[in-house]
């Protein structure tokens, strides 16, 4: 089965690496982004001598780029995490067309980002959903479905990790699914199409969200987007990293006041469940460092969390 991948992210990594080791791959299609990741997959694409096309969006719709693709005669192209809106003309290339490997469960988790909203709303299971694309987005029939339990505490990065060497270990299972004449092609149920979260979505709610939603968004926040948003004396800060917490002898004090702070334990927060959220790793403009640290430059019990929480008084920056 000569594959063709689609990516943009590292994700595809252990995907790319099986399906070379098995002399799989026929060939790479990346997005014209300057990143990393990109640059990773660019150089083992040139040491292992696999054909490689970096493209815009407007030239994934040109003809040498088809052209180019036929020349390497795929059997089955491969989508994962590539942004893009692939036209007809190239997913009826291959084969057995083009599958989207989507890091969410149809038709409940559809768009652009489904990992940090499975995150954000507190689901215990993760779903690597793989499905035949057409010309409407996440609008194809899915074909096959793998799942994974996650964890308590787990981040938006470990999970994503997680899924990739799962879409890596199924890449069998996926081939046997593809060749398999189909007796059904009736799609599936109208997809939920979850956007990209807004940096209101991304900040932490003190007054109404509980501990465990605030984790959540913790945890969805990190790293793709820097961390959950809050404010401390005026700044905007970002919390990468909380656990839950007991705190006995607290002052009666509103949710988003921090309730003790010191250099050996670090820094406590209380939410609007009357629960306790430790501050385990925060970034600040100048800086990311521990919650111990932070109490250790000056922040006291006392001061508060949060846009409606600044005062006058205070410093308007942390470090």
């Amino acid at each position: 089965m000569r594959v063709i991948l689609f990516t943009n992210s590292h994700w595809s990594i252990p995907l790319m690496i099986r399906l070379e080791e098995q002399k799989l791959l026929a060939g790479i299609v990346l997005t014209d982004f300057d990143h990393e990741a990109n640059i990773t997959i660019k150089a083992f694409a040139e040491a292992k001598e696999v054909p490689l096309q970096r493209v815009s969006r407007e030239e994934l719709k040109s003809d040498s780029f088809t052209t180019w693709l036929e020349e390497l005669s795929p059997e089955l192209g491969i989508c994962l995490t590539f942004p893009y809106k692939i036209p007809e003309q190239v997913f009826t290339v291959p084969q057995y067309g083009i599958v989207n490997l989507h890091f969410g469960a149809f038709p409940e988790y559809g768009g652009a980002d489904p990992l940090f909203w499975v995150l954000k709303n507190g689901e215990r299971t993760a779903t690597l959903s793989y499905q035949q694309m057409n010309e409407k987005i996440d609008g194809g029939p899915e074909l096959m479905r793998e799942q994974l339990s996650i964890f308590p505490g787990e981040n938006y990065g470990l999970l994503g990790a997680r899924l990739s060497q799962l879409a890596a270990s199924s890449i069998e299972r996926l081939f046997e699914k593809v060749t398999t004449p189909k007796t059904d092609d009736t799609g599936q149920a109208p997809v939920n199409l979850y956007k990209r979260p807004t940096q209101q979505e991304l900040t932490i709610d003190w007054q109404n969200q509980t501990s465990d939603q605030i984790e959540a968004l913790v945890n969805a926040a990190n790293p793709v987007y820097g961390g959950a948003i809050t404010y401390f004396r005026g700044a905007m800060i970002w919390i990468l990293e909380v656990s839950p917490a007991n705190v006995s002898n607290s002052a009666l004090l509103g949710p988003g006041s921090i309730v003790h702070a010191d250099q050996q334990n670090g820094v406590f927060v209380l939410c609007s469940d009357y629960r306790y959220l430790r501050l385990n790793i925060i970034k600040t403009p100048e800086c990311i460092l521990t919650g111990g640290k932070l109490a250790a430059l000056g922040l006291k019990s006392g001061e508060k969390l949060g846009l409606n929480a600044v005062s006058s008084k205070q410093p308007k920056i942390l470090v």
